[in-house]
């Protein structure tokens, strides 16, 4: 719901992109376009409106109790730099915390994204990098959850323990490996496979991974990775 105890509404998204509000049973305003994909998710917090769209694409909005709604911020997750995220960046929910928000992905990630920008150094030469964090920045390094996709039938396959570590491995059909470290509970490095995986299984000594292809081009085939490379 939106708006004082005075006046409620409520805003609903569409699968064309449009954002509507109501009082009650009636429509009491139309914002086209709101999104460019269909409409997952809204979050409502201190006059602020966040949206959730399917093509990967946050947006928020200040909306008045008079009903007068602007477009405040963008951030499109395929352009957030973020090396965890999968294909799949489609959002499936967003929460406000001030100048953050929190969005779930259908790749299965959480990411605390930035609102604001932090200004440029004064003095700074004109075309340096702004400084971290600029609107739409993944904050704390990376997700704070991430793990195989969960959108058109992909699974987890195989998992993998580090003997000479406290590393373990994990495959899917999302063509993604995934290393992680089971004290800090962290994710700490991943990879795009060119194919399906089946399964996967560590070195005696740690030092290389195999991965096992069930379909797509490398079907019948392993491939052998370094985990402690720079790219593995």
């Amino acid at each position: 719901s939106v708006g004082s105890k005075a006046m409620e509404c409520v805003v609903t998204g569409t699968l064309s992109g449009d954002l509507l509000v109501w009082d009650g049973r009636n429509l009491k305003l139309t914002v086209p376009g709101a999104a460019a994909g269909a409409i997952t998710c809204v979050n409502y917090s201190n006059g602020v409106l966040a949206v959730g769209s399917e093509d990967g694409m946050v947006k928020t909005f200040s909306i008045s109790t008079s009903l007068v709604v602007a477009e405040v911020a963008t951030i499109d997750l395929r352009a957030t730099g973020n090396v965890f995220l999968v294909a799949d960046t489609a959002v499936s929910s967003v929460c406000l915390n001030a100048d953050k928000i929190l969005v779930g992905t259908r790749g299965n990630e959480l990411l605390e994204l930035s609102l604001v920008g932090t200004p440029a150094e004064e003095g700074a030469e004109e075309g340096a990098p702004l400084p971290f964090p600029q609107i739409g920045d993944v904050l704390n390094g990376g997700p704070i959850t991430s793990g195989h996709g969960t959108f058109d039938g992909v699974a987890l396959t195989c998992l993998a323990s580090n003997a000479a570590s406290t590393e373990f491995a994990t495959v899917g059909t999302d063509m993604k490996l995934f290393v992680w470290d089971a004290v800090s509970h962290k994710q700490v490095k991943s990879l795009s496979l060119d194919s399906p995986a089946s399964c996967v299984t560590y070195s005696s000594d740690g030092g290389l991974i195999a991965v096992g292809y069930s379909d797509g081009p490398k079907k019948g085939t392993v491939s052998v990775f370094a985990p402690g490379a720079e790219d593995p």
